[in-house]
């Protein structure tokens, strides 16, 4: 039996902007039965709640729901005899209903892909199909939140836009991107897959960019970022919507690789602290870019051993901290990690990210959860640190925010960013040994929102979260 690492863990970034305070995983928690097949959990949040979507695996595939805060909400959404209904995915909306549910379905005798209005009474509105396929072939997607959906039809990778009107979902601008191809990942206008050449799996990668010469939005000619052996374990990391980006991370030999293609075209290794037999990433991340090169505080979860030793890990890091811990520890098998984050705690401050995975138990597949609470931005610690150097106010503000700092005699450089990590002002300031003033007037063109103010002082910053109004 492995020794459980499941302890209280608080961790600092130094000099670093919007710090995080990591507190331990709670204890495994299996939260169906253990009779049945459950898989392909998918988790999606609100204000103060989140809900858990996945299959059940009996005569056919059904998909349920279950709200994780009293987990004995469980209703059933979609079961017909004859008919699999599977890989739910939930897409949060507005106004008179709750959201879109997607998933694929072979009731017309192949996998297509469908979407439905889910309401507030667990009802669903009608199916709308949004892939069709024709042939009878294996079908993934991945749906991007802006709007975006790439998909692999058997080894055929697609990619289109998702266009939503009142009444209706539909795809439009459909172009086919590779062959001999699996596992097709997306965010936002970015998709990213798996190709076998040599024997071989390659991650491919193609952006959806302005072409000046057409004066349309075209997908780019694919290139290659890796060469992967036979990994198959390519996944997307999900971030809090309003924080901005995502990144891809993938596994090579025995490391794990994060890509973004936002900023540097970087791949990052992400540390798996040793652990052997590493498959079945899962990711949630903070992107907020403030320091470079760019890194970003994550939790990553895993697989790792083999047989009735086979556990999910979870390693968290940033910005040269590190920890890890079993998140399951028993024995029987567990894998097929899937990390999301869940409700707000105080008002976006606070986070639970949840970690769903399935549990070989007998001849059953059960759904097993743990969940741990993320502080996004700083801990007392550095605010009480950071007040010696650097005050804000008011805050939230409109046409005008004072920044006033304190160089204790250095020369220094404020910048303010938004939460893309952007630059949006900047001031040089000289040696001063008292506090002095910066008044700040944004332009009316910078959109309303979270803002960064970095004191810089010979390579350490100081940062303040502000909220324009």
């Amino acid at each position: 039996m492995k020794k459980s690492l499941i302890a209280l863990s608080v961790f600092f970034f130094s000099t670093l902007l919007p710090a995080q305070d990591v507190f331990k995983w709670s204890d495994q928690q299996i939260i169906t039965d253990t009779i049945s097949v459950y898989a392909n959990p998918f988790v999606s949040s609100f204000s103060e709640t989140a809900w858990v979507f996945y299959e059940k695996h009996e005569n056919f595939k059904s998909i349920y729901k279950m709200d994780l805060n009293s987990l004995d909400d469980s209703v059933q959404l979609l079961l017909m005899e004859n008919i699999n209904y599977s890989n739910p995915y939930f897409q949060v909306s507005g106004g008179s209903f709750l959201g879109h549910l997607f998933y694929l379905s072979d009731e017309e005798g192949a996998d297509n892909l469908y979407v439905a209005k889910l309401f507030e009474n667990d009802s669903l509105g009608t199916a709308i199909k949004v892939v069709e396929n024709p042939d009878n072939k294996d079908v993934m997607y991945a749906i991007a939140r802006e709007g975006y959906i790439g998909y692999t039809i058997d080894s055929n990778i697609y990619a289109a836009e998702l266009r939503f009107y009142t009444d209706s979902v539909f795809t439009e601008n459909v172009v086919l991107l590779d062959s001999s191809s699996f596992n097709a990942q997306i965010i936002s206008r970015t998709l990213v897959w798996q190709k076998i050449e040599n024997d071989s799996s390659h991650i491919f990668i193609s952006n959806y960019e302005f072409d000046s010469d057409s004066g349309f939005l075209l997908w780019e000619e694919p290139y290659c970022v890796d060469s992967v052996g036979n990994s198959q374990w390519l996944t997307t990391s999900r971030t809090i919507d309003y924080m901005g980006g995502d990144e891809f991370c993938w596994v090579k030999g025995d490391t794990v690789l994060g890509f973004s293609n936002s900023w540097y075209n970087d791949l990052n290794t992400i540390n798996t602290f040793s652990q052997p037999n590493v498959r079945q990433l899962s990711m949630v991340n903070w992107y907020v870019m403030v320091k470079y090169p760019y890194e970003e505080p994550h939790y990553l979860c895993f697989a790792t051993g083999e047989g009735n030793e086979s556990e999910i890990f979870s390693s968290h890091g940033e910005m040269g901290w590190e920890d890890s811990a079993y998140i399951s520890n028993n024995n029987y098998p567990d894998d097929n990690p899937r990390v999301f984050y869940g409700e707000s705690i105080d008002s976006y401050q606070e986070y639970y990210v949840y970690c769903i995975w399935q549990s070989h138990i007998n001849n059953g597949i059960a759904l097993s959860m743990a969940k741990s609470i993320a502080f996004i931005w700083g801990s007392v610690d550095e605010n009480s640190i950071t007040d010696n150097f650097l005050k804000v106010s008011p805050n939230p503000f409109n046409d005008r925010l004072n920044i006033n700092i304190n160089t204790h005699g250095e020369i220094a450089e404020v910048r303010v960013l938004n939460v893309q990590g952007q630059q949006v002002a900047s001031y040089q300031i000289h040696s001063n040994n008292d506090w002095q003033t910066i008044n700040w007037h944004p332009t009316t063109k910078l959109p309303k929102g979270v803002y960064l103010v970095v004191l810089i002082i010979e390579g350490k910053e100081y940062v303040r979260k502000v909220v324009l109004q």
